[in-house]
């Protein structure tokens, strides 16, 4: 998709390029800009003051703004772009590791068990929710987001080298050090509060995105 959404918008990037990883990056800090924007509210907060002769200068009261972040809780447009451009990170550069099946980035999520303790479940769950590899990754995705631990997760396979190596090719963003980048960008978020639906049976659908188009095409340019 990534692909598709560049040549549309007249850019045309080699995925083997600087250039690509440089757009991908753009493209979730572009969308974290707007998520962040989204959820971001302005609360008064004000303080236990009494007025009166002995109450002191007015402008003491204690009163102030605060920002205060919505939960996340509905597939906003900021919220789409910003699930899509994850997983255009995770999908850029995978490797063909079976003759049969087209790799998809939740088989390397799927490993996530080899490198952090007591993530059985959060993938049992993908597993059993998601029909398809695409539906499984997706699903994912929102569990981990669900639980503020997705950069965790990612933290932890990226660590594995070797395992990495195997699902990607040395050009992916993952695979470069930009990878430190991408996972600074995903520790901003960690204080927005996530509950995403992730039973939709559309997940599962290899052209999930595509109705979305529009907003990503306004992203990427």
């Amino acid at each position: 998709l990534l692909t598709l959404a560049v040549s549309q918008t007249g850019c045309i990037f080699s995925q083997d390029k600087p250039s690509c990883r440089q757009l991908l990056l753009r493209c979730v800090e572009k969308s974290i800009q707007s998520l962040l924007k989204e959820v971001t509210l302005e609360s008064t907060f004000t303080g236990d003051s009494v007025s009166g002769s002995g109450s002191g200068s007015g402008s003491g009261s204690g009163s102030g703004s605060c920002p205060k972040l919505k939960v996340v809780d509905r597939l906003t447009a900021p919220v789409s772009c910003f699930l899509w451009s994850i997983e255009a990170c995770l999908s850029h550069g995978l490797k063909s590791t079976s003759f049969l099946n087209k790799t998809k980035f939740w088989n390397w999520l799927s490993k996530v068990e080899e490198c952090l303790p007591d993530t059985q479940d959060i993938v049992n769950k993908a597993k059993v929710i998601g029909l398809s590899l695409d539906g499984k990754g997706r699903v994912f995705l929102r569990l981990a987001l669900n639980q503020a631990e997705l950069a965790v997760y990612l933290h932890s396979l990226l660590w594995n080298s070797s395992l990495t190596q195997k699902f990607f090719h040395s050009y992916a963003l993952l695979q470069s050090s930009e990878n430190t980048i991408f996972l600074q960008l995903l520790e901003s978020i960690r204080d927005i509060k996530f509950a995403l639906p992730f039973s939709d049976s559309n997940l599962d659908d290899p052209d999930y995105w595509m109705p979305n188009f529009p907003l990503l095409q306004r992203l990427i340019v």
